[in-house]
């Protein structure tokens, strides 16, 4: 069976972080740390016949990995420099100080196809609304939408209808959250 050879975890435990056995178990910070850089820079596995090959997190494993960093992140907390070293070198390869890796960061959409114009739609709602709030009917700005931006009146209505259910719910959140 393959030896995990990592320096920092103790294999037992790099095992179960990887899935083979109680993955509920929650985590120190050493084990976080192994797992973030194991999905940064992969780990090393050494074979029955000895010869060690560079793996990387797969799968579920890859997805829990992203989470720990994104966390980490987000925690305000300062992150070790070997982290910071990885992550730089996956940004910047030209840059790396210890040799020239061969993974690199790349940034694409999580789906394919048509991609949701938020912004777009945004401005159609923001427009629609300001006649609507100076006492224009929603058919009659609909209409004004239409023309402005050559949108049938379905696309129109839609954009409406879901943003306004949008907006309606994030004032009604921030209302609740409000002193009183």
């Amino acid at each position: 069976m393959a030896e995990l050879q990592i320096s920092f975890l103790k294999r037992a435990r790099f095992s179960r972080i990887l899935g083979t056995t109680e993955p509920w178990c929650p985590l120190d910070d050493r084990e976080r740390l192994g797992m973030i850089f194991a999905w940064l820079k992969g780990y090393i596995v050494t074979d029955e016949t000895g010869l060690s090959a560079e793996h990387f997190l797969e799968g579920q494993n890859d997805g829990s990995a992203r989470k720990l960093l994104a966390d980490a992140i987000r925690s305000r907390q300062p992150l070790e420099q070997s982290i910071l070293d990885a992550l730089a070198n996956l940004i910047d390869p030209t840059s790396s100080t210890t040799h020239e890796p061969d993974r690199m960061l790349v940034f694409k959409f999580r789906s394919r196809g048509k991609r949701a114009n938020r912004i777009r739609k945004g401005e159609i709602f923001s427009f629609i609304r300001k006649f609507v709030e100076a006492g224009t009917q929603v058919e009659s700005a609909v209409a004004e939408a239409m023309a402005k931006f050559n949108l049938s009146r379905a696309e129109v209505y839609k954009i409406w209808t879901l943003s306004k259910e949008v907006h309606d719910e994030a004032i009604r959140q921030s209302e609740e959250k409000a002193p009183k």
